[in-house]
């Protein structure tokens, strides 16, 4: 009977650490299975910040025009400062003039000597990519594409992202080798051109969607009207391919910012709103772009789908559950020693398939309390705690969205100890202190 019992014990035993192994397995599958074609790729939840996938994130890489999502950010900031209105009139100086007449970098003719207005300049740098509209921009606002440059890095900073992950030799993202050296920034190599990690680039995609959510009007825009009345009136089309009506049409997508270069390969930030959740992808030098010209588009379609199919914001424990790590708080004076705490509120995130929500990280907030006296009522608050997923390895865009703090409450009524036996208590507690 005993060898029986033995070899039923290692059996399930067996088929435990079996089971195990297989969901450590499984954890992650998904994610490790699902690969963007391109040398990195990031996408992440606007609202949120939550980052649902990550690949080869935190490495600088071309940008290309890319770059003109940080440009926008700084004019729209100064019209939201008043510093620059959208009917003010910018005549055309001779660099944006000399770099509109090649039209593989700025494809947007401008008139020297012709002022337009700042809303037609920006958009054409949103839509049309034009890069001498951008520039006019950069000349109006800080009087110098090189201190316009020092302005987005300053930006930058700001935002937390190091220098180390950023090159930025322009406002444009053109190779330093198709401008003129007399327009180059001082300290810039002759065929140096922009460049930022796919992190940083969706820290600058979430500010400018966060702070200046009106950029969408702009680009989800297929076309539009540029220079109307004057000689070099002309039809801007956007460049991206994702919009309605375009090749690679997908549901939802109103944004952001396409970019090319032969340092870059096809780039492109996407943004996509469909039920009610806003997603914004980078991908940056999509593989297979010789084949296919739209290999940034394929590859961030199906980023998306990803995202879609196997995230989802969902309760992850509930409001009066007990947690093992924080089950009591000692109570002083009371008739119980100490008192049970539940959760005050359901918690929810952002869960892949192949995590288990049932697998939680605990830990107290600084803030609360060591200890309660009675007499203590029940849902009294305690203090919060911090919880996640501890299969979530990708955590969130932004060092303030990390931790996600949650009420603690009693579970129940704690009445005070007769008086004669609370003064009693505090008197041994005063001898005791007196003499140790």
């Amino acid at each position: 009977m005993k060898i029986k019992k033995l070899i039923i014990t290692a059996t399930i035993v067996l088929v435990s650490a079996l089971s195990l192994s297989t969901r450590a397995t499984l954890t992650y599958a998904k994610q490790q299975a699902f690969k963007v074609d391109a040398k990195a790729a990031f996408a992440f939840d606007q609202k949120t910040g939550k980052i649902f996938y990550a690949k080869n994130a935190d490495k600088p890489l071309g940008i290309a025009s890319i770059t003109k999502i940080l440009s926008s950010y700084i004019v729209l900031e100064k019209i939201h400062q008043k510093k620059l209105n959208w009917t003010d009139k910018i005549p055309i100086k001779e660099y944006p003039y000399e770099l509109t007449l090649n039209t593989e970098l700025s494809n947007v003719p401008l008139e020297k000597g012709t002022s337009y207005s700042v809303k037609e300049l920006f958009d054409s740098g949103m839509i049309a990519s034009a890069s001498s509209g951008v520039i006019a921009l950069a000349e109006k606002v800080a009087g110098t594409e090189a201190k316009f440059v020092e302005m987005m890095k300053k930006k930058l900073k700001e935002w937390g992202i190091k220098e180390a992950d950023v090159q930025l030799v322009n406002s444009t993202g053109i190779n330093n080798s198709f401008v003129p050296e007399k327009y180059h920034i001082p300290g810039s190599k002759k065929d140096q051109e922009n460049m930022m990690s796919a992190r940083s680039v969706a820290v600058v995609a979430y500010h400018l969607l966060n702070d200046y959510p009106e950029i969408l009007e702009v680009s989800k825009k297929t076309k539009e009207q540029f220079g109307v009345g004057t000689f070099s009136e002309f039809e801007m089309k956007n460049l991206n391919g994702m919009l309605p009506g375009m090749n690679w049409e997908y549901e939802g997508i109103d944004g952001l910012k396409t970019g090319t270069s032969e340092l870059a390969g096809q780039c492109f930030v996407g943004t996509c709103l469909k039920k009610n959740q806003r997603i914004v992808t980078v991908v940056l030098h999509a593989n297979g772009a010789e084949e296919n010209n739209g290999a940034r588009y394929t590859e961030t379609a199906d980023l998306m789908d990803f995202v879609h199919d196997n995230w989802k914001y969902e309760q992850i424990t509930s409001k009066g559950k007990t947690l093992k790590q924080v089950k009591t708080l000692s109570v002083k004076d009371g008739k119980k020693d100490n008192v049970a705490l539940v959760l005050g509120e359901d918690v929810k995130d952002w869960v892949c398939d192949d995590m288990n929500k049932d697998n939680l990280q605990m830990s107290w907030d600084k803030s609360h309390k060591k200890a309660l006296t009675a007499p203590v009522k029940k849902d009294e608050n305690v203090g919060k705690v911090t919880i996640q997923l501890k299969d979530d390895k990708l955590g969130y865009l932004l060092p303030s969205q990390q931790q996600h703090h949650y009420q603690m409450v009693t579970n129940e009524d704690v009445k005070r100890q007769f008086f004669l036996k609370v003064w009693g208590n505090h008197i041994l507690e005063w001898l005791d202190g007196k003499f140790k």
